[in-house]
Parts: C-alpha cells; structure tokens; sequence
C-alpha cells in the first residue's frame, strides 16, 4: 500500500509539469489557473459529499 502512494506522487511529480505546460502554452495563464480553480472547488466539493457526518451526543 506504501509503494502506491509513493508511486502516485512520482507520477504527479511527473506529469504535473507536463500537463501544466502544455496547457499554459495551449491556452492562457488566465484560464489555465480558471481551469485548475474550478477543479479544486469540485474535488473539494465530493470530499465534503464523503465525510462521514455523524450526530455528536
């Protein structure tokens, strides 16, 4: 389970620049930040929809 994690953050390490890249220089800096913001508020979005809300007594 260790070496998965290891293995996702490489690959993030990786290809972020990569795909960061290419974006800046496909679109603009403008909507490449757009883009990622946007992303973000969604991932934040489903995590929130994940937690495990129990009552506190």
């Amino acid at each position: 389970m260790q070496a998965i994690g290891s293995l996702s953050g490489s690959i993030g390490r990786a290809l972020g620049p990569l795909l960061g890249g290419f974006m800046i220089t496909s679109f603009s800096f403008d909507t490449t930040f757009l883009t990622i913001f946007i992303i973000h508020l969604i991932v934040v979005f489903f995590l929130l929809l994940l937690r495990d809300f129990k009552p506190k007594y």
